[in-house]
């Protein structure tokens, strides 16, 4: 009766039945990012770890931002579609050994408003697959003080907003932060910064998915990319 009322959609293609779209699923799968060829702390394949100070020691990416995760994105965010969590589930499993030694808990960010516009927060519904299967606890660790949007701001702009954006509680000292999108870093490293701040010794931030073809890369929007 649930699954008559409420069928499952998906997120690419916003068909019922997801299960019968083996096509879409591959196109999401397709963006997975390897670590092989990329940068241990920045995770981009031209290091940037000299263009700034990182506060996070590890960082690693699940997904590209691809279009279709951008339809899952949307759907995921906007539209309060809590099955997208799911999709990483499995990758969740095969994370790199030396990623997730040692972090005694996984740190998420809070909204300035308390759900907005949704009922949830779509991170804290990832982070707590992530501590069911590491057998670690999660905590909203900072939250932000204020809703700047920085759709379209470039690098510079968005580093700059984003200082002192953030408030915190004294948490533990080796903390997996988790983030949705990263894409020039900025919140993250606010983010990292702010929880060493607050007595954390060592950051790994863990990304769902990761912009490396524009903003992360050339310091500018995509109109100006073009």
């Amino acid at each position: 009766m649930i699954a008559f009322l409420f069928p499952e959609v998906c997120p690419v293609c916003e068909k019922e039945s997801p299960a019968e779209h083996h096509g879409c699923s591959a196109r999401l799968k397709e963006a997975q990012l390897f670590p092989g060829d990329r940068c241990r702390r920045c995770f981009f394949r031209r290091c940037r770890c000299a263009d700034s100070y990182l506060f996070y020691e590890q960082h690693h990416s699940l997904f590209r931002l691809s279009r279709s995760w951008q339809k899952a994105l949307w759907q995921w965010k906007s539209r309060g579609d809590r099955s997208i969590a799911r999709y990483f589930t499995s990758f969740l499993r095969n994370l790199p050994a030396d990623f997730i030694a040692g972090r005694d808990s996984i740190a998420v960010i809070g909204p300035d408003k308390p759900y907005r516009k949704r009922r949830f927060e779509p991170c804290y519904d990832v982070a707590r697959l992530l501590g069911n299967q590491l057998g670690l606890p999660v905590q909203t660790a900072l939250w932000k003080r204020r809703s700047a949007h920085q759709k379209d701001r470039n690098k510079e702009d968005r580093h700059f907003q984003i200082i002192d954006s953030m408030a915190g509680l004294r948490g533990c000292a080796r903390p997996l932060l988790l983030e949705d999108v990263f894409s020039t870093g900025a919140t993250a490293n606010e983010a990292a910064r702010m929880l060493k701040k607050n007595g954390a010794n060592s950051v790994h931030l863990l990304s769902l998915l990761l912009n490396d073809d524009l903003e992360a890369v050339h310091g500018c929007n995509p109109e100006q990319a073009k």
